[in-house]
């Protein structure tokens, strides 16, 4: 009864998670808090996705402060511009959009 049920449920759980780990793209941004320079690594860029790739800078407000292409996996950004608070790192790739926060001190 509650074993055989108990089992079924973590099976199930299990091929949801494998199910989102396979939609989902890994990104780093560091160091994290940063002030002056951030790296963007995105170790599974391919070479047909970095030529629709861009990355999107935003405030709390929504409104962008940075905003470029991306083709490497690994990617240089001069943050000394933007003000000491909380951002949003876009990044959109093959019309799919994640995202990550990111604390300039």
């Amino acid at each position: 009864g509650n074993k055989r049920g108990g089992l079924g449920m973590y099976k199930s759980a299990f091929v949801t998670e494998v199910g989102l780990v396979e939609n989902t793209f890994d990104f780093l941004i560091y160091p994290n808090p940063a002030n002056n320079n951030i790296t963007l690594s995105l170790p599974y860029l391919t070479s047909s996705q970095s030529n629709n790739s861009n990355l999107v800078i935003l405030d709390v407000s929504g409104r962008i402060v940075h905003s470029r292409s991306i083709n490497t996996a690994t990617t240089q950004i001069n943050i000394q511009n933007l003000k000491k608070g909380l951002y949003l790192v876009q990044i959109n790739i093959d019309n799919r959009t994640f995202t990550q926060k990111l604390i300039v001190d």
